[in-house]
């Protein structure tokens, strides 16, 4: 039976004044928060790669697609505007490049000021439809809602559109049913009155300490805060979570307030989905079910039980490849969430040498279009169906082993 992989990660910066480690690149320490734009390269390597972004970003392409377990998988990374000069030295041309950047850096925050003035300059359906999905990754559903259907009101033919609007509707119910906190690196949706639920205190400080080993297990610094929403009522339960599951992410980290009962003691489904949010940051894609619940239990402690495993046998690759929360026996569901664990495991250890910055690389990989079993074999050489056969292996021999 082998060993648990060891996690590992290049080597981060340290913060001149605290002295912790930080992922390369970070703007903030996220411990003291200090600025750290004058003391590390990767800021000034940002900077530079932004100047270079402006002159070429009118002939780039962003592609990806939103990963989402409770509604209909539909795009999420912003599509990057086409810049059309209406007239000689039209000063919306010069919106539109610096919108490009933003969106070239995954960051909506800022796009969205622009994307606004761009719209109001240049009002058609493809520029209402972005400044949307911008509004909806961060976090003002009602508002991308409008813009959505103003796009459709402006005869926007995408084969999408419905799908946006429906969730943008979901979503909005956070908004108008639920109290608002935000802590450094989360803005949570509370059921009820924020200020008479007493759990902040605990919760945010978990949710902090899970955010910033992350970022350290990832080198890697999210540019907006993530989204989380704790609720007790079945009305605003999603509608396609199944009675075994506690939890999910859907864009949101969603957990009933149930979850928490014996506090701390489950603080690994925190972990759970906060890793879900981080690989859906960095993939920016669809990412397989086997491959996102299995990082998920890797970064949240969970140990495989490979005598279990060993005695139901590994799940079918093609079943592994499909959405887990449309299985609704719990047996079942527990062979899936195993079998991805295992296939998991060989993969960071077969493939990737238990080095976690391999397989953000495969994440980054998927965010740029490739193909799952494309990325697998030209980043570690070996074909996803000799990695399930490894598996298939190993879990045999553990079934046998008295």
């Amino acid at each position: 039976m082998p060993l648990p992989p060891v996690l590992s990660y290049n080597s981060p910066m340290r913060c001149p004044v605290c002295k912790k480690a930080v992922p390369e690149g970070s703007p903030r320490c996220v411990v003291c928060g200090h600025d750290l734009s004058a003391h590390g390269s990767g800021r000034r390597v940002f900077v530079l790669l932004a100047f270079l972004g402006i002159a070429v970003g009118c002939f780039l392409g962003w592609r990806g697609e939103f990963r989402d377990k409770s509604s209909p998988e539909i795009p999420h990374a912003p599509g990057i505007l086409a810049v059309t000069s209406q007239t000689p030295g039209d000063p919306t041309d010069s919106l539109i490049r610096l919108a490009n950047v933003a969106l070239q850096a995954d960051d909506c925050k800022n796009a969205v000021p622009l994307l606004q003035q761009i719209t109001l300059a240049r009002p058609d359906a493809n520029n209402q439809f972005l400044l949307g999905r911008c509004l909806l990754e961060t976090g003002k559903a009602s508002e991308a809602k409008a813009w959505f259907e103003k796009a459709k009101g402006s005869g926007l033919q995408n084969a999408d559109l419905e799908k946006w609007i429906s969730k943008a509707g979901l979503l909005a119910q956070d908004d108008a049913s639920m109290g608002q906190m935000e802590s450094a690196h989360f803005h949570m949706w509370v059921e009820g009155s924020s200020q008479a639920w007493n759990g902040a205190d605990t919760i945010f400080p978990a949710l902090e300490k899970i955010y910033d080993r992350m970022c350290l297990t990832w080198n890697y610094y999210p540019a907006e805060k993530l989204q989380a929403v704790f609720y007790s009522s079945k009305g605003l339960q999603p509608r396609e979570i199944p009675d075994w599951s506690g939890a999910l992410f859907d864009g949101k980290i969603r957990l009933p307030y149930n979850v928490l009962a014996s506090w701390p003691a489950r603080q690994n489904i925190l972990e759970h989905e906060v890793a879900h949010a981080f690989v859906h940051d960095l993939a920016k894609t669809n990412v397989a079910p086997w491959l996102d619940e299995g990082i998920a239990q890797n970064l949240d402690g969970t140990s495989l039980d490979w005598g279990a495993l060993g005695a139901v046998g590994l799940a079918p690759l093609e079943t592994l490849s499909q959405n887990f929360l449309a299985q609704a026996d719990m047996a079942q569901a527990r062979r899936l969430y195993m079998s991805s664990q295992a296939l998991f495991q060989i993969l960071l250890r077969e493939g990737a040498r238990n080095d976690m910055g391999q397989i953000r690389a495969l994440l980054a990989g998927l965010s740029e279009g490739t193909p799952l079993p494309e990325a697998i074999q030209t980043r570690f050489g070996i074909k996803l169906e000799e990695l399930y056969q490894k598996t298939v292996d190993e879990v045999g021999a553990a079934g046998r082993t008295p």
